[in-house]
């Protein structure tokens, strides 16, 4: 019995440690809406993320943690934001297609619990395949 109370003593010590040590994350939910945009003569065929690292969207500080979490897509970033884009206007595939690229893309939340500043930096351009080439249309950043 006494080393069944030893084991479970140090079980209690322990099991904080990986509790906090275990990484979180903050699963990004996007909603469609209807923009009110109507495109004349194009639509969204695809989102392509040409991120130099794909695995990361930034983190974000949550309620009840210290350390700040991962922020996750539902899906992984392309898929999330096709599916949300082409909910949110119309796709008609009778028009051009273009491509929605993504550059840059990250979640930055300094500070502490108590005061703290969420920004998405992001830079994205617009392009279209013409005989096997990417041309760029339109890009924007913020």
């Amino acid at each position: 019995m006494p080393m069944l109370k030893r084991y479970l003593i140090v079980l209690l010590i322990l099991c904080p440690l990986f509790t906090f040590s275990q990484e979180h994350s903050y699963i990004l939910s996007l909603k469609p809406e209807d923009w009110g945009i109507r495109p004349g003569a194009f639509y969204i065929c695809g989102v392509d993320d040409k991120r130099h690292d794909t695995k990361s969207n930034g983190k974000i500080l949550m309620e009840g943690s210290k350390n700040p979490a991962e922020v996750v897509f539902e899906n992984d970033i392309q898929k999330s934001l096709y599916s949300w884009i082409s909910n949110c206007m119309p796709v008609d595939t009778s028009k051009i297609p273009i491509w929605l690229a993504i550059d840059d893309f990250k979640f930055k939340d300094p500070g502490t619990a108590l005061k703290h500043t969420l920004s998405l930096d992001f830079k994205i351009h617009f392009y279209r395949i013409l005989a096997g080439q990417d041309v760029d249309l339109y890009q924007t950043s913020g």
